[in-house]
């Protein structure tokens, strides 16, 4: 008998426990006192309503406690923001209005401007965070990397669509969720941190459209490496539409034609050569994507040989847009 009402004591403690952890929200009991309120993040929008229902979830699902403000920039047009703004207001977002239409590079530097924390982290407005992001990401900074970022995977509604596929593999293969940690020559624009002094000390973001992540990873392997973490992940939202994904491409194309142009002394960049060595251009590339994709294993192998004939496609417009800029005589500065 004895035994029986000790056993039932146990199970009611038991289930009293269990009850209390599924109706009360996260403690901050296992958050140190100095991590409380580490990050700010900051998100770019322009018309990315949307995209934003997603990403927003994925924060504010994230441990609050690390987390001192959550900034959105926006310059939206399409009258669909006020709706979501007046939903995630009421839930600690801010919004921040940039007024007319201004580059993503700029409307970082905004929101890092009111940024309250001394870590930034920057986000795109398309992207969804997979659980545990943020205490990963407060985990390397204090195991001392003061500049990283993390991998970049499809959302499940998007992993059978080709577009998606197609955009996923010829732009972020080096970023794909395999592999260990290892140091990178500049951030991925859609998901990465940096000291705030940092930041502060290169003068932000460089206004560009595009490949201003590789400028602003130049400036920052100044005074620290920057890494590349494949445990933090983002599921990224693609554009749906074939030509949204072809423009893009020339856009990409013509932003690093533009950096090497600008950064380099080679020849290859200038005068006649670039159409000359135009098809050395796209082979080179596909030399580096190519053994990314296999030594990520037989899944991305598989995907990436479905959609090789749309890669290819979207290779040529990188490679047009590439060769529109290596032969623009114009002089350019960041």
């Amino acid at each position: 008998m004895l035994f029986c009402t000790v056993t039932i004591n146990k199970l009611r403690k038991i289930l009293n426990t269990e009850l209390l952890e599924a109706t009360c929200p996260k403690t901050s009991e296992f958050v140190p006192d100095s991590d409380r309120n580490l990050v700010s993040i900051v998100i770019p929008a322009y018309n990315s309503a949307k995209t934003l229902r997603h990403t927003l979830p994925s924060i504010l699902s994230q441990e609050q406690d690390y987390i001192a403000d959550i900034i959105v920039v926006d310059s939206s047009d399409d009258g669909l923001m006020p709706d979501l703004i007046a939903e995630f207001e009421t839930k600690g977002v801010r919004f921040v209005n940039s007024g007319i239409r201004v580059q993503p590079a700029t409307q970082r530097n905004i929101g890092a401007r009111e940024a309250k924390g001394s870590v930034l982290v920057f986000f795109d407005a398309d992207v969804i965070l997979e659980d545990g992001y943020i205490e990963k990401l407060v985990g390397h900074y204090r195991e001392g990397y003061k500049v990283g970022f993390g991998s970049v995977a499809l959302p499940p509604f998007q992993r059978r669509k080709l577009v998606a596929l197609s955009q996923y593999y010829l732009q972020l293969n080096e970023y794909l969720p395999v592999g260990s940690p290892q140091e990178k020559p500049y951030v991925i624009g859609c998901s990465n941190y940096m000291e705030k002094e940092l930041f502060d000390r290169i003068g932000g973001y460089p206004d560009l459209r595009a490949a201003e992540d590789v400028i602003l990873g130049m400036r920052l392997r100044e005074f620290t490496p920057i890494y590349f973490f494949p445990d933090m992940t983002v599921d990224h939202i693609f554009r749906e539409s074939w030509k949204g994904f072809f423009r893009y491409e020339i856009v990409l194309g013509k932003f690093v034609a533009r950096y090497k142009r600008t950064e380099t002394e080679s020849i290859a960049f200038r005068g006649i050569l670039p159409v000359v060595l135009f098809p050395l251009f796209l082979a080179f590339k596909c030399y580096k994507i190519f053994p990314r994709l296999i030594k990520a294993g037989p899944k991305h192998i598989a995907r990436s040989l479905l959609i090789m004939p749309f890669f290819m496609v979207g290779l040529f417009y990188w490679g047009i847009g590439f060769l529109k800029e290596a032969l623009n005589k114009d002089k350019f500065t960041y």
